[in-house]
Formats: C-alpha cells, sequence, structure tokens
C-alpha cells in the first residue's frame, strides 16, 4: 500500500491510494475542507479526553468545533486583507 500526496493542478491535495492491483482512488481536498476534516477529527477528541459525560462530551466537541471553524474563517479574512 502506497499513498503519496500531491498537488494538483488547482493547487488542491490530492491523495492517492493504490492497490496491489494497480487500480487508484483519488480523493481531493481543497484548503477549507481539510481544514474542516482536520477540525472534525480534533474537536472529537479533544472532547472524548477532555470530558467524562457523553452530554459534556458533546457540548465540549461542538464548542471546540465552533472555535476552529471561527478561527479559520477569521485567518482567510486576515490573510485576504494582508493581499489586498
Amino acid at each position: 500500500m502506497r499513498i503519496t500526496l500531491r498537488s494538483g493542478k488547482n493547487r488542491d491535495a490530492q491523495i492517492y491510494y493504490c492497490h496491489a492491483r494497480g487500480n487508484t482512488l483519488v480523493l481531493t481536498l481543497s484548503h477549507f475542507n481539510a481544514a474542516l476534516l482536520f477540525s472534525i477529527c480534533a474537536s472529537t477528541v479533544f472532547a472524548i479526553t477532555q470530558r467524562t459525560t457523553p452530554r459534556d462530551m458533546f457540548r465540549y466537541g461542538l464548542y471546540c468545533f465552533s472555535l476552529f471553524m471561527g478561527g479559520l474563517i477569521v485567518a482567510g479574512w486576515l490573510m485576504w486583507a494582508l493581499r489586498h
């Protein structure tokens, strides 16, 4: 099994998953989709490891997810403002 990360024509990340028979599965992620996936995974881990009851886990996971996404939007606007 081989996984390589390459840059696509439109600068989207592409993950190639190669089977033993040579078939290739391509998963294309934009920067926003990659950040969204990271936010979901990180907030899930934070919720499970930092809280004890399922209700608190769910609420803390949503809180962390909203902070990640809010930070992503703010950082995007700041980078846009610096460029223009």
